[in-house]
């Protein structure tokens, strides 16, 4: 009688620990239901006013929702500088103006929806995704020459622009490791805003710190 009182204890256990683990195994299997990421890096203009600026840099953090696996939607919001080129604005004033500098500054605010496709394979090091979105670019842009002009402390204004414009976005990346879902993100990026005097096309080179979750 205690022989099979044991027994049943003994198999009861078993049972006990088959479902801990099982349960365990469960839990470890959920797929995570959010990416979140920081990305910074270098972006250059490349339209007709790209030669006053110098090569500058972007910060954009993003969050996206898991729809399946595989594809992903969520929000986008980057912030882009650039300094201004001295030799190039200075070079656009005819005036002869004495002791000039040159101030200013060019940024665009970016917030849009994005979506992303890419294969996001556990326990794999490699992975790779492309991703885009259209949203709203503010762009505001002020290069200013100031100096002496006929004994006269003058300002001329070489750029000046400060425009709400739709664009759109395009990315391709791939995501390194992937260690309790932290990963390294590698990816170019080109950024095209319909400005009311011209198309602006701006392209860049990031890398971001994501985690999924």
């Amino acid at each position: 009688m205690q022989y099979r009182i044991q027994k049943k204890r003994i198999v009861v256990s078993i049972l006990a620990a088959v479902m801990v683990v099982s349960l365990q195994a469960q839990v470890g299997a959920i797929a995570p239901m959010i990416r979140l990421s920081l990305d910074g890096g270098v972006v250059a203009p490349t339209d007709k006013e790209a030669a006053y600026w110098n090569p500058g840099f972007s910060i954009a953090p993003t969050a996206l929702l898991f729809l399946n696996e595989n594809a992903l939607l969520g929000a986008r919001f980057e912030y882009s500088v650039w300094t201004p080129n001295e030799d190039e604005v200075l070079d656009a004033v005819t005036d002869n103006i004495q002791g000039a500098s040159v101030e200013g500054l060019s940024s665009t605010w970016t917030i849009m929806p994005t979506f992303r496709l890419g294969s996001f394979r556990d326990f794999e090091f490699l992975n790779y995704y492309a991703q885009g979105g259209i949203g709203v670019y503010i762009r505001q842009s002020d290069a200013t020459v100031e100096g002496t002009l006929n004994n006269v402390d003058s300002e001329i204004s070489v750029v000046e622009t400060n425009q709400s414009r739709l664009g759109a976005h395009l990315a391709a990346g791939l995501v390194l490791g992937n260690i309790e879902g932290f990963s390294v993100e590698i990816m170019p990026t080109y950024d095209v805003i319909f400005l009311q005097d011209r198309t602006a096309q701006d392209f860049g080179a990031s890398v971001a710190l994501s985690l999924a979750m």
